[in-house]
């Protein structure tokens, strides 16, 4: 989606799928021969995005950019360029998939791409399950509250018990927290777009916001935003966590309006 909202075509490469002996040629493909840098999943870090801007010693070492390449432990897996791109060797076992430039086919009008990605959106939020086992949307929240008011599940001083379930918390905090930022911004974008929707997507964005808000709330339940060893122990604490599914359950409300906003602009849109 992304990549038709700019214009190209993309082939996306998969290492299960194709065997990640293959990622080289791809790389030398389109960069020697189409003049084209590759986004890649992993590389450098965790499995999340980076640029492969070059190569060298014919595809073994990859040269590009990631936002983790200067954050311990990672500043110390490679070499670096002297214009601050990482230089990675043995890149291939740490590289999940490559998304690989097409040919250029124009980009749709803003119209098209806005209401596409709005009503991808609402069957992403009113889809509750994926992959058979993977609470999905606004039925997630559920899930986790239920999680959370498992009190035999967080009744120990053992950090290695505890830390894990703290982890799976945190970073879910953290994904509603920077998508909602980031989606209100999208959506007064897509109401400056869309005149005939703009009021519902204002409204939607609002709600964003509101959401975004509500997540530092969280943090707060548990001493704020951090990682520290005092966060983690203080899961153990079933008031925390009861004051944390209080907020998740009017975070679940919110995204029920956000997703009746969203609707209802569609359908003004026709």
């Amino acid at each position: 989606r992304g990549f038709a909202a700019a214009g190209y075509e993309v082939d996306i490469v998969c290492g299960a799928e194709v065997g990640k002996e293959s990622f080289r040629a791809r790389v030398v493909e389109a960069i020697a021969e189409r003049g084209h840098p590759i986004i890649a999943h992993g590389v450098v870090g965790p499995p999340e995005e980076a640029i492969i801007a070059g190569y060298d010693e014919g595809g073994d070492v990859v040269i590009g950019w990631s936002y983790f390449q200067d954050h311990e432990p990672y500043a110390n897996e490679g070499e670096f360029e002297a214009s601050g791109m990482f230089r990675r060797r043995d890149w291939v076992p740490d590289t999940w998939y490559l998304m690989v430039f097409g040919d250029a086919i124009g980009r749709p009008p803003a119209e098209r791409i806005y209401r596409d990605a709005l009503g991808w959106a609402l069957d992403i939020m009113r889809t509750p399950m994926t992959h058979g086992d993977r609470h999905n949307g606004i039925a997630a929240y559920g899930a986790w509250s239920r999680q959370l008011l498992r009190d035999a599940d967080f009744d120990t001083d053992d950090f290695a018990v505890l830390e894990p379930r703290f982890s799976a918390h945190d970073d879910n905090v953290l994904v509603v927290a920077e998508g909602r930022h980031y989606g209100s911004g999208f959506l007064r974008e897509a109401a400056a777009a869309l005149p005939s929707a703009a009021a519902e997507l204002e409204a939607a964005a609002e709600c964003c916001a509101a959401q975004h808000d509500r997540m530092w709330k969280v943090w707060g339940c548990l001493g704020g935003n951090g990682r520290s060893e005092a966060h983690v122990r203080k899961m153990a604490d079933p008031g925390a966590r009861r004051e944390i599914v209080a907020l998740l359950r009017q975070s679940r409300a919110e995204d029920e309006r956000i997703s009746e906003h969203i609707e209802r602009a569609l359908t003004q849109l026709g």
